[in-house]
C-alpha cells in the first residue's frame, strides 16, 4: 500500500516513488543493510552440509563402486552386456546423491525469497 513520506522519514530499499522526486541520504550500505545480511546468511547456509547430505556422500562412497563391481560380476556370469549395463544404469546412485543438495539449495532459496 502506498504511504506518504515527509522530509526526514525513513524509507527502505525497494521503495517506489509514485510522483515527484526523492533525495535520500543512505545510512547503511553493502553488508550493513538487511538485504546484505540476508545474502550473507544464505551463503553461510549453502556452505554448510546438512547431516542428510553427509550421509548420502558416505553411502555413495561404498554403493557406487559396489554397483560397478556387481555389474562386472554379472557380465562374467551371464555374458550379457545388456544385462550388466542395465544393472549399472538402474543401480547408479547419481539421482539419489544429487537430489539431497539440490533440495537443500531449493529450500534455502525459497526461504530467502520469503
Amino acid at each position: 500500500m502506498p504511504v506518504s513520506k515527509n522530509p526526514g522519514d525513513e524509507v527502505f530499499s525497494g521503495t517506489i516513488n509514485k510522483n515527484g522526486y526523492l533525495e535520500i541520504k543512505t545510512e547503511k550500505v553493502g553488508d550493513d543493510t538487511t538485504f546484505g545480511k540476508i545474502i550473507e546468511l544464505v551463503e553461510e547456509a549453502q556452505e554448510e552440509k546438512a547431516p542428510t547430505q553427509k550421509l548420502m556422500e558416505r553411502f555413495s562412497k561404498y554403493y557406487t563402486p559396489g554397483i560397478i563391481l556387481l555389474s562386472i560380476i554379472s557380465y562374467f556370469f551371464s555374458g550379457s552386456v545388456r544385462l550388466s549395463l542395465t544393472l549399472l544404469v538402474i543401480g547408479c546412485s547419481g539421482a539419489l546423491v544429487i537430489s539431497t543438495p539440490i533440495s537443500i539449495v531449493a529450500g534455502i532459496g525459497n526461504g530467502a525469497k520469503k
